[in-house]
C-alpha cells in the first residue's frame, strides 16, 4: 500500500464512506447507549470470572484522543478482552475497525457490533477512509495492525495502514499486547479454556514526530512508524516494561 495511493482516502474520507459506514458512525440512540453500558459491565465481570484476567500499563493511556489503539490479534476473544481492559473514559470515545464480512455476517453479529461502535471495513485501501473519518471526528480507533488473526500465536508482519494513519493524521498510536487469548480460544476452535491467564499490556503512545526521521521521505516515515510499532509490540510480548525503551 503506497502512501501516494492512500492520500485521497485519508484527506477526503467522507467522499469514500459507504452508506453503512455513515450510519454506523452516527451516535448511538439512548436505548442502545444504555444497552452498551450493560454489555460492557457484563463483559468485564465475565472476563474476570472465566479467566485469570489482568491489565498493566493503564497509566499509559492518554486522557484525550484521538488515538490509535493498536493491539496484536490472536483470537476471537481479543475484542471482549479489550472491552474488559479499557477504562470507561477510553471506551466511551472509541470505535473499532472490523472486517465487514465478519461484522455483518448475521443479525446477532450486527447487533453486538453496532453496540460496540464498530465500523465495518474492507481489507483494502478504502479502509483508511473509515479510519480517517473516525480519527477526524476526535474519536479513538482500535486498529489491528496485522490485519487479521495469527494462525500460530506469533506476531505477524504489520500492514502499512497504521503508519499511513500516523504520518498523514499526526495521531499517536498506543501499542497493546494481549497475552493468553490465543491459548484461551485458539483460532478455529470452538472450545474455551477457562481459568487461563490473560494479560493486557499497554505501552506508552508515540507519534511519527517522535521518530528520528526528519530527513526521511513520506514512504520512509510510514515504514519507520510501522517498524517502531512492531518493536514496541515485541517488547510488550517479551514482558518488558511498558515504559519507552531507553
Amino acid at each position: 500500500m503506497e502512501a501516494t495511493a492512500a492520500a485521497e482516502y485519508l484527506e477526503k474520507p467522507d467522499q469514500f464512506l459507504t452508506d453503512q459506514q455513515r450510519k454506523w458512525l452516527q451516535p448511538l440512540p439512548p436505548w442502545r447507549a444504555w444497552l452498551r453500558r450493560v454489555f460492557i459491565t457484563a463483559n468485564r465481570r465475565l472476563m474476570r470470572l472465566l479467566f485469570r484476567f489482568s491489565v498493566v500499563g493503564l497509566e499509559n493511556l492518554p486522557d484525550k484522543g484521538p488515538l490509535i489503539l493498536a493491539p496484536n490479534h490472536t483470537s476471537s476473544l481479543d475484542g471482549a478482552v479489550l472491552f474488559a481492559a479499557l477504562p470507561d473514559q477510553t471506551l466511551d470515545a472509541t470505535r473499532w475497525a472490523g472486517r465487514q464480512g465478519a461484522v455483518l455476517r448475521h443479525a446477532g453479529r450486527r447487533f453486538f457490533n453496532r453496540l460496540a461502535k464498530t465500523v465495518p471495513i474492507e481489507r483494502n485501501t478504502s479502509a483508511l477512509a473509515a479510519a480517517s473519518a473516525v480519527l477526524g471526528r476526535g474519536e479513538n480507533l482500535v486498529w489491528f495492525p496485522e490485519g487479521t488473526r495469527t494462525r500460530d500465536g506469533s506476531l505477524q508482519p504489520l500492514k502499512a495502514g497504521v503508519g499511513l494513519l500516523m504520518t498523514h493524521l499526526e495521531v499517536p498510536v498506543v501499542p497493546i499486547w494481549i497475552e493468553g487469548a490465543y491459548h484461551a480460544l485458539t483460532p478455529g476452535s470452538l472450545w474455551l479454556r477457562p481459568f487461563s491467564p490473560i494479560e493486557v499490556r499497554i505501552g506508552r503512545p508515540f507519534t511519527a514526530a517522535d521518530l528520528d526521521c526528519q530527513e526521511c521521505d513520506e514512504q520512509q516515515r510510514v515504514d519507520a512508524c510501522v517498524e517502531t510499532l512492531r518493536e514496541r509490540l515485541e517488547r510488550l510480548r517479551d514482558g518488558e516494561a511498558t515504559a519507552d525503551p531507553a
